[in-house]
């Protein structure tokens, strides 16, 4: 491992020819090695076709690496990786969308605002705050609705959190309506939070 380590510092093109090889390699272990230090845009076809490996922790390390490069032109393989079977490679891929970002990236994480997995719900929302495209808002706001319909409160502060990122004003209505809710400790403070930030950018 130290050597794909090695291979992957030098970042010449000869030095990847040999990290792409070993992304064919019949250890599953060493595939992911490869994928883990190939961080040149040398790499980006045998990344693209490594997304499609049958080992879990292969298809992350390759997310990471393609999110890693930051290259616009990767988003549709990391946008079909988003519905892999695996949670864990579906996080991955996530944090490649929130790494590349781009109007392509912001619908691939507004599509996995719908994902079954909390972890992967929770990252999909702070890298919609993160990004900063008020594209978003709109299925911020709908997903606020759905917490506060299912009084999932620890969303409802996260989504909060990003909705005051993206300081739009369509969004304190839901807001306003999420503060109604509570008392005391909880997401009120970050809904609270929320409206005082989207007014003083609006003043």
């Amino acid at each position: 491992f130290r050597a794909l380590q090695h291979q992957g510092c030098q970042g010449t093109e000869e030095s990847h020819a040999y990290l792409i090889a070993a992304l064919k390699d019949q250890s599953a272990n060493i595939r992911a090695a490869a994928a883990k230090w190939m961080i040149h845009e040398y790499a980006r076809e045998a990344l693209q076709a490594a997304l499609g490996d049958e080992d879990a922790e292969v298809r992350i390390q390759v997310a990471l690496a393609l999110g890693n490069l930051g290259d616009k032109e990767v988003l549709p393989i990391v946008l079909q990786a988003i519905n892999d079977k695996r949670d864990d490679v579906r996080r991955s891929s996530i944090l490649a969308l929130r790494e590349i970002g781009g109007e392509e990236a912001v619908k691939g994480l507004i599509e996995a605002l719908h994902e079954e997995s909390y972890f992967n719900k929770k990252l999909a929302i702070e890298s919609l705050g993160s990004l900063g495209d008020v594209s978003a808002v709109e299925p911020l706001i709908e997903a606020m609705e759905e917490a506060l319909d299912g009084g999932y409160d620890e969303l409802q502060g996260l989504i909060a959190i990003a909705l005051g990122d993206l300081g739009d004003k369509r969004a304190l209505p839901v807001l306003e309506k999420g503060l109604e809710c509570f008392s005391g400790d909880g997401p009120d403070v970050d809904i609270e939070d929320a409206i005082e930030r989207i007014n003083q950018r609006g003043q």
